[in-house]
């Protein structure tokens, strides 16, 4: 659909840039930050964790930060429409939590902090779209929520 609107020469105009979600700035280069900044009309991030069993903190630094989403993130919404849904946590305190605790200790509260959602995937994607909805109305954003 892209090449139809665009014409054959956007697949020239596309360029993959390396990163890693754990580190700061995403991993992404000074240089390819300032490509991002002066060169970029449209980004699609779309790195994550799907292990549904991977341990909270890595699950939050991984996924909260991501912006493509999941219809799996609202398990308990007979119909999904096209609308926010409040996240099950405040996501900053959830980062703010994991940035400072051990993994040990993580791990023995991470039950308790996931309360009724099934796994850490479902949770910390959840809380990726709320934070991205926080900046709609200052980043054109759009939260996509593909299916199995």
């Amino acid at each position: 659909m892209l090449k139809k609107q665009r014409g054959e020469d956007i697949i020239k105009k596309i360029e993959a840039i390396p990163g890693d979600v754990m580190l700061p700035d995403l991993g992404i280069s000074k240089e390819d930050r300032e490509t991002i900044k002066n060169e970029t009309d449209i980004i699609f991030h779309c790195a994550a964790t799907i292990r549904f069993d991977e341990p909270l903190k890595r699950a939050v630094l991984l996924n909260v930060f991501s912006h493509l989403s999941t219809a799996y993130c609202h398990l308990y919404e007979r119909v999904l429409y096209e609308k926010v849904y409040p996240p099950p946590a405040d996501p900053h305190h959830v980062i703010k939590t994991v940035e400072w605790m051990n993994e040990e200790v993580i791990d023995s509260v991470t039950p308790k902090i996931l309360g009724d959602i099934p796994n850490t995937y479902a949770f910390t994607k959840a809380l990726g779209e709320s934070l991205v909805a926080d900046e709609m109305d200052n980043l054109p954003v759009i939260i996509l929520r593909p299916s199995i």
